[in-house]
């Protein structure tokens, strides 16, 4: 929203032939939010990687609670949100000051750094679920060759389904827009 009202008066200061002019402005009068930018998105996403480790080391050390499942659901939940509103940003950021605005370059950074840790996240909890499926099924005494999921893993995909289909407040098609 800033970004755009600085666009429109320094449209109107310097005329609308200044297309090019006015990004390059643009570009100068942001430099200045980068560093404490970057420094904020990079606590906050150091911050989810650590409550989404150490809710996977919870649940490697003990049985899986209903509070041990929400915990890690509203991980999972801040890290999708942020690659989506992340992501959303650095498109508009992109066409507003140029690709490779330096506020446009932070944020992509950021979003793709959440993208990351969302997916590694996600993909260790698979993991698990299927090694804990295999430790089952191996240990089952009859030889089902079933394709059904086990129920932790449809448990997992239950969650993932949920997660995708919640609306990111603050972006275009989620709550609040």
């Amino acid at each position: 929203e800033n970004m755009a009202k600085e666009t429109r008066l320094l449209s109107q200061l310097f005329g609308e032939d200044a297309g090019v002019a006015t990004a390059l402005l643009l570009e100068k009068v942001f430099d200045g939010v980068c560093r404490p930018l970057k420094g904020r998105l990079d606590q906050v996403l150091q911050h989810a990687r650590q409550q989404a480790q150490a809710h996977l080391n919870d649940l490697a050390a003990a049985k899986r609670g209903a509070s041990q499942r929400e915990g890690t659901d509203a991980i999972r939940g801040t890290l999708y949100a942020l690659c989506r509103i992340l992501g959303h940003h650095a498109r508009a950021f992109a066409a507003m000051a140029g690709p490779e605005a330096p506020l446009a370059a932070v944020v992509r950074e950021a979003s793709g750094e959440a993208a990351n840790t969302l997916g590694l996240t996600l993909k260790e909890a698979y993991t698990k679920a299927a090694k804990a499926a295999d430790a089952t099924s191996s240990s089952s005494t009859s030889s089902s060759s079933s394709l059904a999921p086990t129920p932790a893993l449809a448990e997992e995909l239950r969650a993932l389904a949920a997660m995708l289909s919640r609306p990111v407040e603050g972006i275009e098609g989620g709550e609040g827009s």
